[in-house]
């Protein structure tokens, strides 16, 4: 078990270095602004050795920062915010590392469904809470021949509590997507931008709850 937990703090501790340096807005990062939709903030960058773009998206959730991240990690909710999940579970969790398994829906016709298992680590920094992952190979789901097993190359999330507010919270994810499988670049990186939404998702999610007097509110 030791010998796990170090495997996997290694792996999530350089994704958490990779995403903190990267989510920030500075000339260093050349994030492009693509556009605002639904209160979400949008932007892209090159990933030159994939030809891929990572996806940046932001906005402002009013719920503590804690709650939103009890949401993130609470799998057996996933499927209800994120409409293009068919399948999300925990398959190992180890410490404050966890696997999770996800399965797509077929979002459009020229995408067949998807899976991926990602290694993820929960941090806390600053008043910050940071999830930071990637692909990671997990003996209890192997790849097979279908679904494709697509690779996050990154993923996470950075909560920032409202300065003024301790009841808002800033909400930004970062996430860089192979599919795998043939896909035309532009449908590539238009999968990754409809995923970089699950922010505005999250936000409606528990607003429809707290009106609705439910869940952790």
């Amino acid at each position: 078990m030791e010998g796990k937990v170090a495997e996997y703090k290694a792996f999530c501790d350089a994704k958490l270095q990779e995403l903190k340096e990267l989510y920030v807005l500075n000339e260093k990062n050349n994030w492009k602004s693509s556009e605002e939709k639904d209160g979400v903030k949008i932007h892209s960058k090159l990933h030159e050795p994939s030809g891929l773009y990572y996806i940046r998206a932001e906005t402002t959730i009013k719920a503590p920062a804690q709650k939103v991240s009890e949401l993130i990690q609470d799998a057996t909710k996933t499927c209800e915010w994120d409409k293009t999940l068919e399948v999300a579970k925990i398959v190992e969790q180890v410490d404050k590392y966890t696997f999770t398994y996800t399965l797509s829906k077929k979002p459009a016709l020229v995408v067949d469904k998807r899976d991926c298992v990602v290694l993820s680590g929960l941090y806390e920094e600053n008043g910050q809470i940071i999830f930071a992952g990637a692909s990671h190979e997990h003996e209890s789901y192997p790849p097979k021949d279908s679904p494709v097993r697509c690779q996050i190359i990154l993923w996470g999330y950075i909560l920032t509590p409202d300065e003024k507010d301790p009841n808002v919270c800033n909400i930004v994810y970062v996430v860089l997507i192979d599919p795998k499988g043939w896909l035309p670049k532009t449908v590539t990186n238009s999968v990754s931008q409809d995923q970089a939404m699950n922010v505005r998702e999250i936000r409606n999610f528990i607003e429809g709850k707290k009106q609705e007097k439910k869940g952790w509110f």
